[in-house]
């Protein structure tokens, strides 16, 4: 990752970022990555200092393998295809979802990119148990329901049968 004004912009950013290398073995396969640069959310987002990850393999890293480390077949092809992808995952360790875009600016490198979903998961499951709440109430009734928008105060009328 070469570039000061790049750096200098990723360091800065909200989002945790990482840009690692992948580590093949003599056959070819992916068996590793190593971590070639962290920015700053990067580690309060782990609690890993730089100087303990950078340069050291995904393998090396106890506190962290385990939440990406099972990625490396989605890494390696977005590494050697130069192609992009998209995680959605819980981490139990810090009990948050995250979505991670993954790109590979260049072979056999590739970036990850953290953006914390947790409050837009919670959200939809929110929503959806809402949703679940209404669909019962309006089936078990044997009226007519009105809604109304409160902002245009305009009125929704539904004639409900069991």
């Amino acid at each position: 990752m070469e570039g000061e004004l790049f750096r200098r912009i990723v360091s800065r950013m909200q989002n945790a970022f990482s840009y690692n290398k992948i580590i093949y073995d003599e056959k070819g396969q992916a068996i590793d990555f190593e971590y070639v640069y962290v920015n700053k959310s990067f580690e309060e987002f782990t609690g890993i200092r730089y100087e303990d990850i950078v340069g050291k393999r995904a393998s090396e890293i106890k506190d962290y393998r385990f939440v990406l480390f099972d990625k490396i077949d989605i890494f390696s092809n977005v590494a050697t295809n130069g192609t992009e992808d998209k995680i959605e995952q819980y981490c139990d360790v810090w009990k948050r979802w995250y979505s991670i875009d993954v790109f590979s600016p260049e072979e056999g490198y590739f970036g990850l990119l953290y953006t914390d979903i947790t409050n837009i998961k919670n959200l939809t499951s929110w929503l959806g148990e809402q949703k679940e709440i209404m669909k019962q109430i309006t089936e078990n009734l044997e009226e007519v329901t009105f809604l109304m928008d409160v902002s245009t105060k305009k009125n929704n009328i539904y004639k409900l049968f069991c």
